[in-house]
């Protein structure tokens, strides 16, 4: 009885989510949302046959296919279902993320959980886990980005890598192609998701796992491999016939033009109303990165900022810059890419496109800052890398991405496997009450108070001083 439960209570979340999407979306898509929802198209001829190799990406081939044919089939399903075509395009989407948010959050995520707990979560903490998720992402349930799926390939990746750990033979081997295909299409979605790829595929060579013997090794990384090939073919069709390139990676020009910018942008947000802020691109500058630039010879410091809105910098800065520069400028460069990592953690606004640049979502932020500091005083790793031997691998493949994002200009949607990784450790230590109450003794309840009320201020503040970073930021002081 327990599984048609379980898909009971996935329906009716499904319901609420999709409820929530469909009734509050602003029905506008802006940008790379914009974007990305022509993409479908393309794998569409002027007859409108469908082909695998009709896409491509006139953009600087950086998007692969993968999410618009997400987005394409999403909207054949809609058709079928809704033959008089009552649901438009924003509902169409509204409904596609919903139904990726129930499975990440109410299937995937825990079972994950239950692998790294060596339990299952309780159904109050599985409903909490779901409603935390739901605050951090229901704005990004109105817009077709690509970020949900990758998050949602990730994990499946992730998931499959755990569940190998306990299986040998043929299961085993089938878990390991599911794990290569869904990383290969996370990655295909998200370039810098490769790491993640990478990170598993040294899990088949390299963990103590004891019902592995080599030939299952060899069995598990072909299998990687051959599921990886077999999402990653498409792509080199595409890339041979429309690019000349004999390969199925995306372009990596992008990442380079992330770290030359993201130097001096410890914060990047879109906004999409001009009577509020004059600007789309929302540039939160970073004055330390300003000095830093300065004191290296990088002389055209004020020519990159006024191009950062193009692909025409004056010069770039590659990791290997980034790192010369922490062997001269040590605390700088700490100092610059903690805020990063701060701001990537900290969702200001519950939208990826914003409305009103003056009034962040204070409740959003505590609720982020109070994840941070859960896990800070409370989450305790160990147990977590000794339920599964090969839950190391697995959780460097959840993390990889986000630490590779932080050279760029962060949006918060680039962090968002680091912020649901958060989210499961806080909820984590909820499901061990006897040791959370063991801490809560040795700390006592009056100084982890006061020690959570000094947190919070030092967070609030912090962030209020990244808002002054904005250009035009004493518009700030302009009441609204």
């Amino acid at each position: 009885m327990e599984f048609p439960l379980r898909l009971k209570q996935t329906l009716m979340l499904f319901l609420l989510v999709a409820a929530f999407a469909g009734f509050s979306t602003p029905r506008t898509f802006a940008y790379d949302a914009e974007y990305y929802w022509r993409l479908r198209e393309n794998f569409l001829d002027i007859q409108r046959n469908f082909s695998l190799t009709n896409y491509a990406d006139e953009r600087y081939q950086l998007r692969g296919y993968v999410f618009p044919l997400l987005l394409l089939s999403a909207e054949w399903v809609v058709d079928v279902l809704t033959p008089d075509r009552w649901v438009d395009d924003y509902l169409t989407v509204a409904f596609f993320n919903s139904a990726l948010f129930t499975l990440l959050a109410w299937w995937l995520l825990p079972a994950i959980l239950a692998q790294l707990r060596g339990s299952p979560l309780s159904l109050r903490l599985r409903l909490l886990l779901a409603a935390i998720l739901f605050l951090f992402l229901r704005g990004y349930l109105y817009y077709p980005l690509s970020d949900l799926p990758a998050l949602l390939f990730l994990l499946t990746g992730v998931w499959a890598t755990l569940q190998a750990a306990e299986y040998s033979g043929w299961r085993f081997a089938g878990l390991a192609a599911g794990a290569g295909a869904s990383l290969a299409a996370a990655y295909i979605a998200r370039p810098v998701y490769l790491l993640a790829f990478g990170a598993v595929g040294l899990a088949f060579l390299l963990a103590r796992v004891k019902i592995w013997g080599w030939r299952s090794r060899f069995l598990g990384l072909m299998a990687f491999l051959l599921g990886g090939f077999l999402v990653l073919f498409p792509q080199y069709q595409i890339n041979r016939i429309h690019y000349g390139v004999n390969s199925p990676f995306i372009s990596g020009g992008l990442y380079t033009f992330q770290t030359t910018t993201g130097i001096l942008l410890h914060r990047y947000e879109t906004n999409v109303n001009e009577q509020v802020y004059p600007s789309a691109p929302v540039f939160f500058v970073d004055p330390q990165a300003e000095r830093l630039l300065q004191r290296a010879g990088r002389g055209e410091v004020s020519r990159l900022l006024d191009n950062l809105h193009s692909l025409d910098l004056p010069y770039t800065i590659t990791i290997s810059d980034i790192l010369s520069f922490f062997t001269r400028y040590p605390l700088d460069v700490t100092a610059i890419y903690f805020r990063h990592l701060f701001n990537g953690l900290t969702p200001m606004y519950a939208d990826p496109y914003i409305r009103n640049l003056y009034a962040p979502d204070l409740g959003l932020l505590w609720l982020s800052y109070t994840v941070l500091f859960t896990v800070l005083v409370f989450f305790d790793l160990r147990p977590w890398l000794s339920a599964n031997p090969v839950s190391g691998f697995a959780l460097l493949a959840w993390v990889l991405p986000a630490l590779a994002a932080l050279p760029g200009a962060v949006e918060v949607r680039f962090l968002f496997p680091l912020q649901v990784l958060l989210v499961a450790a806080a909820l984590s230590t909820l499901a061990h009450p006897p040791g959370l109450g063991e801490k809560i003794a040795h700390w006592g309840v009056f100084r982890l108070g006061l020690l959570y009320a000094a947190f919070l201020l030092m967070c609030f503040t912090l962030s209020g001083l990244i808002l002054t970073t904005v250009p035009n930021s004493t518009l700030l002081l302009t009441p609204r």
